[in-house]
């Protein structure tokens, strides 16, 4: 709960702060949220993802990745540009088939597909997106 909600809990009160935890980890064991999700991965890699390849530089190796189109919603006014798309790549949070945070540098390479019956291409990783104990979101170029 953010410090919004506990105020509120403080007004409620009478001015007596009652902090309530969010469930958290323990002992590096996931939430049951999470552990529900990571489950659940393989299904969605199985129905939704293209083989691809991370190149960090060192040793490449097979991931698994679902592309997402975005829009580039961003406009330079008074000057009309041309809206581009964004490719966001999701990956599983996982070093055996997909890339996790603490290994990834701005500038690394992957060839993914950008879309389904596509040939794979090169994309660099630019920054991290969202995250989850499932799932990494990147947004490439």
């Amino acid at each position: 709960m953010g410090f919004y909600g506990n105020n509120i809990i403080a007004l409620v009160t009478g001015g007596t702060l009652a902090y309530i935890d969010e469930p958290a980890s323990v002992d590096g064991a996931e939430t049951p949220f999470e552990d529900v999700t990571v489950s659940g991965r393989a299904f969605l890699l199985e129905q939704l993802a293209e083989d691809g390849v991370y190149r960090p530089g060192v040793l490449n190796r097979a991931i698994k990745a679902i592309p997402k189109y975005e829009t580039d919603d961003a406009t330079i006014d008074p000057i009309a540009r041309h809206r581009s798309p964004k490719l966001q790549v999701k990956v599983p949070n996982d070093p055996a088939n997909g890339i996790t945070p603490a290994e990834f540098e701005q500038g690394q390479v992957i060839s993914i597909p950008p879309r389904k019956g596509a040939a794979a291409r090169a994309f660099t990783l630019a920054k991290i997106v969202k995250q989850t104990a499932a799932f990494v979101t990147f947004e490439v170029h």
